[in-house]
């Protein structure tokens, strides 16, 4: 079983560092506004963690637990918000935008491999339902951090829903409640359905 949690593991951060990696070989300097690359890398960092702990046989601590449940919660709304938001807020023609190339390795293939993960391989550690608050955090700092630097001029989105100098207040905020709001919901349905 140790053999196969490595594997997975190990094929999880191939194929984040072939996303991620393609991404930043193309020179884009703006590429930590997005949520995407942001949720991904901190994915990539608690699964290099994770592999520490279990090729050393060290028992996997609850705040390990809980940050390793806060990355997949990340890469779960970067591929929510991908199938049910963006999808719908650009041309017909680019509708599918989201699923290929480095967009299908980040959106698609990394989540879906952690989630896979997570209920084939992690052990669960006992958790109560106010821990599971801590997963809002990776989407509360970057919605803020965002959110000022829209509001100041700085940075434009990059996401529709994050245009808050081009949308009316009520609507930045339903936005704001729908997205970080989701995150709760998510680690707790993975938490329960965790054996």
């Amino acid at each position: 079983m140790k053999k196969k949690i490595i594997v997975f593991n190990i094929l999880f951060l191939i194929c984040e560092l072939v996303g991620l990696g393609i991404i930043m070989l193309g020179g884009n300097k703006s590429l930590f506004e997005y949520y995407t690359v942001d949720s991904n890398l901190f994915a990539l960092i608690m699964t290099v963690v994770y592999l520490y702990f279990v090729c050393t046989d060290k028992k996997i601590s609850k705040a390990i637990y809980l940050l390793r449940l806060m990355s997949l919660v990340s890469l779960m709304i970067t591929f929510l918000v991908v199938l049910f938001i963006l999808s719908f807020m650009v041309p017909l023609q680019f509708l599918f935008w989201g699923y290929y190339g480095t967009n299908l390795i980040l959106h698609v293939i990394c989540p879906l491999l952690l989630l896979y993960i997570y209920f084939k391989f992690d052990e669960k550690v006992k958790v109560n339902k106010y821990e599971l608050i801590y997963n809002m955090i990776p989407t509360l700092i970057y919605a803020i951090i965002l959110i000022i630097l829209n509001i100041k001029g700085i940075v434009d989105g990059p996401y529709a829903f994050l245009r808050f100098n081009f949308q009316p207040l009520y609507q930045s905020v339903l936005w704001f409640i729908l997205i970080v709001g989701i995150t709760y919901p998510i680690g707790l349905v993975l938490n329960k359905l965790k054996k």
